[in-house]
């Protein structure tokens, strides 16, 4: 059975509250703090303070993230409250062996999985003997947490793969695994990752 997310998960699991210069969150008590989250969202997840002195509120379901995002004081001092930045989203591949996708260009796939929580599509591409070869494989970015098992491309199913830093492609072999420093082929081989997928590796 086909499984990929709804709208409906679609929602920011994790909020950043910051307080101001003159009254960061550090110095609010708390036992202020836990209470004034309890009476805007209830009970949530967890919450950890940040490397930056904010708070790191994890929801438990839509209707806490919604409430916490409308938050704008803690006993009368302001703070604000956003998504946080990276926690929200992950990195899946998907490789697409029978060719279902075509020359359909990324902006068009993208549109297409858009309601599939997809919100950035790369294709992995080489160049080889001075000629740019589009690969079959994608690197999709979800705007959930971890991503779903598979997704749907029309009527066909395809597996996505959960993307962690070993399974990033080396710049020289395209194998998944190491990194070009440790790679055993020349630097001069005659394939290498192109440089506009490089850049895109980046981000």
């Amino acid at each position: 059975m086909i499984q990929s997310p709804s709208e409906d998960d679609s929602w920011p699991r994790f909020i950043v509250i910051k307080g101001t210069e003159e009254k960061p969150i550090s110095k609010i008590s708390p036992f202020v703090i836990h209470k004034q989250i309890q009476s805007v969202a209830g009970t949530v997840k967890k919450v950890s303070k940040m490397r930056s002195g904010n708070l790191l509120v994890e929801c438990s379901n839509k209707s806490q993230s919604t409430n916490l995002l409308t938050m704008s004081t803690i006993s009368n001092f302001p703070v604000s409250a956003s998504p946080h930045n990276s926690l929200n989203s992950c990195k899946g591949i998907i490789r697409d062996r029978s060719q279902y996708l075509g020359d359909l260009t990324v902006e068009e796939i993208g549109e297409e999985l858009s309601s599939q929580g997809v919100t950035n599509v790369i294709r992995f591409q080489i160049k080889k003997n001075g000629n740019i070869i589009k690969l079959n494989t994608y690197l999709l970015t979800f705007r959930t947490p971890t991503p779903p098992p598979s997704i749907t491309l029309g009527c066909f199913g395809i597996r996505v793969d959960m993307l962690s830093q070993t399974q990033f492609a080396c710049f020289t072999c395209q194998k998944f695994g190491h990194g070009s420093k440790q790679c055993r082929v020349s630097r001069d081989a005659s394939s290498v990752l192109t440089k506009d997928t490089r850049n895109k590796l980046s981000l």
